[in-house]
């Protein structure tokens, strides 16, 4: 573990040492400016890291395979936890399984009910189309939709959008 922690803090100073642009497009900073998460408490970090670098170390769970432009990682045994990864380039699946340190931008992706309203109406024309397609029952019982469930969180939230954070890869290199 300690070396772990030693690894991952010596990464971060090469590859943060110096502003410098790399495939991604997005410059790095001075690594006094870089903060280090972890993947159990990046979800209670993320809100005040909009837009500003960080380095996490962790297992990929999952390489999307549309395009490979995400990829999700966890850390320790716990794979119920993850944080979403993403880059111009392309992830491939055989990264899965295999540990990273990731260094990148936070970003935010807000969801309003502006945003919900619009899937909804996308998810109606889809259920229609299919409906007459497959010669439906109408009075079929359906599963929530994917629009009824961010509702649902939004209301639950209290707050007027919804917060889905992410890391934008600078840099990532296998864990050895």
């Amino acid at each position: 573990m300690k070396n772990s922690i030693l690894l991952v803090f010596a990464v971060v100073l090469m590859a943060s040492s110096c502003a410098t642009k790399n495939n991604s497009g997005v410059s790095e900073t001075d690594s006094s400016q870089v903060t280090m998460v972890t993947v159990a408490n990046f979800k209670s970090e993320a809100e005040k890291l909009v837009n500003k670098p960080v380095t996490i170390a962790g297992t990929v769970s999952h390489v999307c395979k549309h395009g490979g432009k995400k990829m999700f990682i966890f850390e320790g045994s716990n794979d119920s936890v993850t944080v979403k990864i993403t880059t111009e380039e392309a992830f491939t699946a055989e990264m899965e399984g295999t540990d990273y340190i990731v260094s990148g931008i936070v970003k935010e992706d807000i969801v309003t009910e502006e945003d919900i309203a619009k899937l909804e109406l996308e998810e109606n024309e889809q259920y229609k189309n299919e409906k007459k397609e497959k010669n439906m029952n109408p009075s079929c019982a359906e599963e929530m939709t994917r629009s009824q469930l961010l509702r649902k969180q939004l209301a639950d939230s209290g707050k007027d959008h919804l917060s889905y954070y992410s890391i934008a890869v600078t840099n990532f290199q296998e864990k050895k």
